[in-house]
């Protein structure tokens, strides 16, 4: 059957058509994509026959994942359309070489990352470097990075700065400022970007690639560096010490983090920190916000949202609350569960 065929066959809008081939093609291993979550929402209100793709690939390579599409078509009654065959999985049949499909297209996205892995590693091993330059740097004709004229001043300074003269970040920028030195994109230095420097190893020489789902390719030596090694290390470790800041104030790491789990549904509780009084969000008073433990279905991830979605299943009833008071009741109990079992 031809394509046009195909597409008299679908009482679907040409929107949805070109939603599907134009998006997916790119992103079949990223389940969690705005436009698939889009697309599910419309096909939720049963006005479409099926989706359309160029192959099943281009839905997702992730067999976990294409289940999930399995079912939700089925509850649905939504065929899959590809160039190559029309797919109904209330059919046993269609379903087992979807199946099959699935096999053989991971085992040759599998195959392609490791053609890809040793070409990047003989690559790296050369002196290429892939992506952009690092401040500092310029590449040559074979994509070795070489010392920039100007800006490999610039870094030796804010490592001397930090390491030697004991300058905070703050400090850094505001002398870079005045000097006039301002970043690649003509902006001037803030933390942020010192930071994104006095981390980088490819000022010791370094080259650190990391494919997904694969162990990263480190190459020494792989260009000229701008620092020594040890002026690099000592600024990790003040980078470090920095770093020790009280519980209160690290962004995501609490008391019970990852330790709640409840007891209805399993779910892992997340934490959040919100606005105790409308007085405070109003003003964005951040000193009147209090630790807040998030519902359950709130703290599930982008995926596992979808997914309960697509269930059709009932929220779990229990509710967020704050974070002191179950702090307050596990110690509590803690305390009276030492005393009762002391030696």
């Amino acid at each position: 059957m031809r394509l046009q065929d195909k597409l008299n066959c679908l009482r679907i809008t040409q929107k949805l058509i070109i939603w599907i081939m134009k998006y997916s093609p790119r992103s079949g291993e990223d389940w969690d994509r705005p436009e698939l979550k889009r697309m599910f929402v419309n096909l939720k209100k049963n006005v479409y026959d099926g989706v359309l793709v160029t192959d099943q690939d281009r839905l997702t390579r992730n067999k976990k994942d294409f289940e999930t599409f399995v079912e939700f078509a089925k509850s649905e009654g939504l065929l899959l359309y590809t160039l190559d065959k029309i797919y109904n999985f209330i059919n046993d049949d269609d379903v087992n070489e979807s199946n099959t499909q699935t096999e053989i297209d991971n085992h040759f996205i599998e195959i392609t990352k490791r053609k890809l892995l040793r070409g990047r590693i003989h690559a790296i091993k050369k002196g290429v470097y892939f992506g952009i330059a690092p401040y500092g740097y310029m590449k040559d004709e074979y994509k070795h990075l070489l010392p920039h004229p100007k800006e490999s001043q610039t870094v030796k300074d804010i490592f001397d700065m930090y390491v030697n003269r004991k300058l905070n970040q703050a400090e850094i920028c505001q002398i870079l400022t005045i000097k006039g030195k301002k970043t690649r994109a003509g902006k001037v230095f803030t933390p942020r970007s010192t930071s994104l420097i006095l981390s980088n190893v490819a000022y010791i020489g370094v080259v650190s690639y990391k494919l997904q789902e694969e162990s990263a390719i480190t190459v020494e030596g792989a260009h000229p560096a701008l620092v020594s090694m040890e002026v690099f290390q000592q600024a990790q470790s003040i980078r470090l010490e920095k770093r020790k800041v009280p519980q209160k104030s690290q962004r995501g790491i609490y008391t019970l983090s990852k330790l709640l789990e409840c007891s209805c549904c399993q779910q892992t509780l997340s934490f959040c920190m919100k606005y105790s009084k409308r007085e405070y969000k109003n003003t964005l008073d951040k000193s009147g916000r209090e630790l807040y433990i998030l519902n359950c279905y709130a703290s599930k991830g982008q995926k596992a949202k979808l997914e309960h979605k697509l269930s059709g299943l009932p929220r779990c009833k229990n509710n967020g609350v704050r974070a002191l008071r179950v702090q307050k009741k596990v110690f509590k109990e803690l305390k009276r569960y030492l005393i009762e079992h002391a030696c």
